[in-house]
């Protein structure tokens, strides 16, 4: 019987904070639970790689000599500090611990030639470990943009995106127009050199899907697919997605 392709799953964190209640404030990893369902479904067996102490390397090389494939998940705000900037805010100063460990994962993970998927900070983290900046907020430094995240309608806030004509997305969905969900509020301002823009929102112009076109495989999206559910049948779907990252990792095991 073959055995499951591993993924590795980047975590969020909760730093220590005596002022948390739960778990009494102590640090935590988490992720959430439709991630693990959503690469599950798709035969992948996902595993939450853990954030030991800096420097990260040694462990990090054990890790991509083991996985088949690496996903950097959502959460926090990228640190501006990490890609030349300072925060516009207090509340968007990042989460400088994760950006660092996650950052040194992609990089050594497209070094060894590990396929990387990155859903929306992860999308983001991607751009910004290549050289790329960000919009801190989008609301704050896009003029006429669309609200991209709205705290009642979470997963349920969606707008429209073009998908760029020949693009490798076009390729997959063999489509130019789609709908997807929208839980951000900070996006790709300057792209990194080596990535190509597959998609951005129809209303705005925020960059929604990026490929990375320097050999193997590297795809960030904006949206998060995880959050689907079968019923969302007018969202754009989450198979071809999927099945490009599977079929990565399998080119690479199979040597191809």
């Amino acid at each position: 019987m073959t055995a499951p392709l591993k993924i590795g799953i980047t975590p969020a964190l909760f730093h220590q904070d005596p002022s948390r209640s739960v778990y009494n404030g102590r640090p935590l990893l988490y992720l959430e639970q439709s991630m693990s369902t959503w690469l599950s479904k798709a035969g992948f067996l996902p595993y939450i790689l853990s954030v030991p102490c800096a420097p990260y390397t040694h462990y990090l090389d054990a890790v991509m000599n083991d996985i088949d494939g690496l996903l950097v998940s959502g959460g926090a705000d990228v640190a501006p500090k990490n890609y030349g900037q300072t925060p516009l805010k207090k509340e968007w100063s990042g989460d400088p611990i994760r950006d660092e460990y996650e950052i040194e994962a992609i990089q050594l993970a497209r070094k060894k030639g590990v396929p990387i998927l990155g859903i929306c900070r992860g999308h983001q983290l991607i751009n910004v470990a290549f050289g790329g900046t960000l919009f801190q907020d989008i609301t704050t430094q896009v003029s006429s943009s669309k609200d991209h995240r709205n705290g009642l309608l979470y997963e349920k806030n969606e707008h429209d995106i073009e998908i760029r004509k020949g693009s490798q997305l076009h390729r997959l969905y063999d489509q130019t127009q789609a709908r997807v969900n929208s839980v951000h509020h900070q996006a790709i301002q300057d792209l990194a050199e080596g990535f190509e823009i597959d998609a951005r929102s129809t209303e705005d112009g925020i960059i929604e899907s990026i490929y990375w076109t320097g050999g193997g495989f590297m795809r960030g999206v904006q949206w998060h697919p995880e959050f689907q559910l079968a019923s969302d049948e007018h969202l754009l779907s989450t198979q071809p997605l999927i099945d490009e990252f599977k079929n990565a990792i399998l080119t690479r095991k199979n040597g191809n």
